[in-house]
């Protein structure tokens, strides 16, 4: 009777196993890959490298046959776990290929310096891929360049100080499969990016061929952006990736950004442009920011903000929208049909709308933030700010100085709590304006005029012309080859 009941035991034991093979689809639990040397070679010694990780997460076979060596991923989420230390490439890391998490310990703890190397890309799509905790330094290309993945950046900072004369952007992923991906920055610092002879980007987010991209950002900062001819501190596009012009969609939630010193010597140079571009279809960049601050721009033409868009065709049509609550600008506002490329006949939805809480420098940005709560016109909005330093969390921040214009000028934000430091807000009697929430209350005198919609729109048309003639590859996304 025993061995009945123990066999019938049994029987039950394998079918719930079964059962939860069908409930998970059978597939198995995902590997925790640990990186103990910060060596960068590929041998059977008993360590785990970075680059055997992403090989054994990509081959699901593990690096060696001594203890130490990477485990085997199985293509299930996998996590790759980075020491304390710098990892310094002697060539470009493998591609991913699966969905992989890479873990720093901290970004003062880990650092991968990519050296004259490409560091962190991928091919194939439809996985997930995060890099959280850790800092990248130098490097050729784009560091990070994930596309056509669900991608997630948290805690990281991208140093290209060093980068090789291949400069490529800080920052990018490019949707072009025709699928819907997620893609979140938060607590990032982008900066010290270099030029190599084309238009050079901290941030470059953009879709094509159909594909659509749903993108977050907070408590993001981008700095130090220099080139040649055209400059972005952060550019969200569709259709634009290498001129395509074929249809996208990316929407976009930015919030606490600080993007300042972007330096053109012999182009343009926008803090954030947003773009949309098509021949035959509809395309759409659509954003709302909130609690923005940008400053400190130069160039032949230069733009805080820009919305752009080029729609080719009768039936075409390119939607470009940003919707803008407590932004502290300190530079121009274009929007604006580009003078580059082929004739544009079809539609264009242009829209740089207030919701709120501005507070501007430049007259052209006055037709755009008309709202009552609304500053325009301001001078000297440089001078109100401190120099971008660590005043608390991930990212750095310029700090709004007691005389700033910005203090307690924001009109309030429903599930906005804290500022680009992770300070709560607010902190006065209202919401500051800009990425940094200051312990200040609101100066006693009154220290700007509210909107002024009565702009010379002509000016603002010839400066909008003058900053956005698009030269050649000003936002066309470059993906570059592993070698």
């Amino acid at each position: 009777m025993f061995k009945i009941q123990t066999h019938y035991k049994v029987i039950a034991i394998a079918l719930f196993v079964l059962a939860l093979s069908f409930v998970s689809g059978g597939k198995a639990n995902a590997a925790s890959l640990t990186v103990n040397s910060t060596a960068d070679t590929t041998a059977d010694d008993g360590a785990c490298t970075l680059r055997e990780a992403i090989t054994s997460v990509n081959s699901a076979a593990v690096s060696g046959a001594t203890p130490g060596e990477c485990v085997a991923g199985d293509g299930v989420d996998d996590t790759i776990n980075l020491p304390v230390g710098t990892i310094t490439l002697g060539s470009s890391l493998p591609q991913m290929s699966d969905s992989v998490s890479i873990n720093g310990q901290g970004i003062s703890q880990t650092v991968v310096n990519g050296a004259d190397s490409e560091v962190f890309e991928n091919t194939g799509s439809g996985y997930d891929v995060s890099i959280f905790d850790l800092k990248i330094v130098a490097g050729r290309g784009s560091v990070i360049d994930i596309s056509d993945v669900n991608l997630t950046v948290l805690r990281v900072e991208v140093d290209k100080t060093g980068g090789s004369i291949l400069a490529g952007y800080g920052v990018e992923s490019v949707s072009s499969d025709g699928g819907t991906y997620d893609v979140s920055f938060q607590d990032v610092y982008v900066h010290d990016v270099p030029s190599d002879g084309n238009s050079t980007n901290g941030i470059s987010i953009g879709t094509i061929t159909g594909s659509t991209i749903n993108l977050s950002m907070d408590r993001v900062t981008v700095s130090d952006i220099d080139s040649v001819p055209n400059v972005q501190g952060i550019v969200i596009t569709t259709g634009f990736s290498n001129f395509a012009l074929t249809p996208g969609t990316v929407n976009a939630d930015l919030q606490n950004i600080t993007v300042t010193n972007i330096n053109s010597s012999a182009g343009q140079a926008s803090g954030i442009l947003l773009g949309s571009g098509v021949n035959g279809g509809e395309v759409s960049t659509v954003a709302v920011a909130r609690n923005i601050t940008i400053s400190d721009l130069s160039g032949l033409g230069s733009a805080a903000l820009a919305v752009l868009g080029i729609a080719v065709g009768n039936n075409d049509t390119a939607t470009t929208i940003l919707n803008m609550t407590n932004g502290l600008i300190d530079g121009a506002c274009a929007v604006s049909v580009p003078s580059i490329g082929p004739p544009t006949d079809g539609t264009h939805n242009l829209e740089l709308n207030s919701l709120g809480g501005n507070v501007s420098g430049d007259p052209t940005c006055a037709p755009y933030f008309t709202q009552p709560t609304d500053q325009n016109n301001l001078t000297n909005i440089a001078s109100t700010l401190g120099t971008l330093s660590d005043n608390g969390g991930y990212v750095p921040t310029l700090p709004l100085l007691e005389n700033s214009p910005a203090v307690d000028a924001g009109v309030s934000v429903s599930g906005l709590t804290t500022d680009a430091r992770l300070a709560a807000r607010p902190q006065g009697s209202a919401f500051d304006s800009g990425a940094y929430e200051s312990p200040y209350t609101k100066p006693a005198a009154a220290t700007a005029s509210l909107a002024d919609t009565g702009q010379n729109t002509t000016t603002f048309a010839t400066i909008a012309i003058t900053m956005l003639t698009l030269a050649a590859g000003a936002i066309v996304f470059r993906r570059f080859s592993n070698n």
